[in-house]
């Protein structure tokens, strides 16, 4: 049962509308996230800034993005995220297997394997992490660009995990669970 309600067309304010038409125009429909959100459009507003600004200006091209939001939605244990997660994932491009492996936090791609691996563990040290993981991470050849990025990904990736957790948002993507075996 969610616990907060996605609100209806006439419960949303003029602030929140220009937020959701602009969500709805990219992505093809209003995800119930947002409609929840949208109880505060000061959050709204705020989360779809910083989304719209990876996704738009990130020098990470976005075949990484979507394994990272895959890896943390997992680790967070956010199916909402997930399921929202695989459908961004399909529409760009990864295969099933590109898929499953980010969802396990690894791939095959040397430069990705090092940016889901930093991804998690900046989530599991909550940024005190060793050195050696840092270096990793500028061995791959990320920029400070890039990993500064990645963190910003995985805080608002974290924001919509921890939302959508506690809303019990409806999933209004493709169901994913359970996790896929790996076949290569």
């Amino acid at each position: 049962m969610t616990r907060i309600r996605p609100l209806s067309a006439g419960e949303i304010d003029a602030r929140s509308r220009a937020v959701l038409e602009a969500a709805e125009e990219r992505v093809g429909m209003t995800p119930n996230m947002l409609l929840a959100m949208a109880h505060s459009p000061a959050v709204l507003e705020s989360f779809m800034t910083l989304y719209n600004a990876l996704e738009d200006h990130s020098e990470l091209d976005e075949m990484t993005i979507r394994q990272v939001v895959l890896a943390v939605s997992e680790s967070n244990c956010a199916p909402y995220c997930v399921a929202a997660g695989v459908a961004f994932a399909k529409a760009a491009g990864l295969s099933e297997n590109q898929i499953a492996d980010a969802r396990r936090g690894r791939s095959a791609e040397p430069r990705v394997d090092a940016a889901l691996k930093f991804a998690l563990k900046l989530m599991e040290t909550r940024g005190r992490m060793p050195d050696e993981d840092f270096a990793r991470l500028r061995r791959a050849g990320f920029t400070e660009t890039e990993i500064v990025e990645i963190s910003a990904l995985v805080g608002l990736t974290t924001m919509g995990n921890i939302f959508n957790n506690l809303a019990q948002t409806e999933i209004d993507f493709p169901a994913t669970f359970p996790l896929p075996e790996v076949t290569h």
